[in-house]
């Protein structure tokens, strides 16, 4: 089940170099762990993230729809949904790739500001689809590692793509390439 604590531990025995983490922020401002907008995707809550505190969503089952082979082989097994600062905390040694994930962006982005060290931020870098949010960072943690933004990427690859070139300069040291992503280019 993804983005808990023994989703962590499986990859990193598989021996990645980095775990990507998508983080919300909770109605109390607490860092979690969590993908989907709204909670009933993945575990056995509903509604959204940021409209429940902490003391709720540290309760929820964040394996309950995780399935295979037509069984829930995690299902009550104690997964659940963890902190930012656990996951930090319990992985001194690994690098994150951090997906913002909640709209507006600004809570998320202070609240990280507010709760991350600079040493803590050595070993996470930054991504989001939304271009907001690493807007925000930059303006305020210019020294953070970022992905560049969605938009950017895909203006790299069509530069690529209809100059012949094999490289495109480029600012950022992080660019988030999709595997399948149908473009339409229009001349005007």
């Amino acid at each position: 089940p993804e983005n808990t604590l023994f989703a962590i531990e499986k990859s990193l025995e598989l021996g990645v170099d980095a775990v990507e983490i998508d983080v919300q922020l909770t109605y109390d401002n607490v860092l979690v762990l969590y993908h989907p907008a709204d909670l009933s995707d993945k575990t056995d809550g509903n509604g959204a993230v940021s409209s429940h505190r902490w003391e709720y969503i540290k309760t929820l089952d964040a394996a309950y729809h995780f399935k295979s082979a037509r069984t829930y082989p995690y299902r009550g097994k104690g997964l659940k949904i963890p902190t930012l600062q656990e996951v930090l905390e319990a992985f001194p040694a690994t690098t994150f790739i951090v997906d913002l994930k909640m709209l507006p962006p600004e809570p998320l982005v202070y609240a990280l500001i507010d709760t991350l060290s600079d040493d803590d931020c050595r070993r996470l870098i930054f991504y989001s689809t939304q271009k907001e949010h690493l807007e925000l960072l930059r303006e305020y943690k210019p020294s953070w590692d970022l992905f560049e933004t969605r938009d950017a990427t895909r203006m790299r690859l069509l530069e690529l793509n209809q100059s012949h070139e094999s490289y495109v300069p480029y600012t950022s040291s992080w660019m988030g390439f999709e595997l399948v992503r149908k473009m339409t280019v229009m001349e005007s």
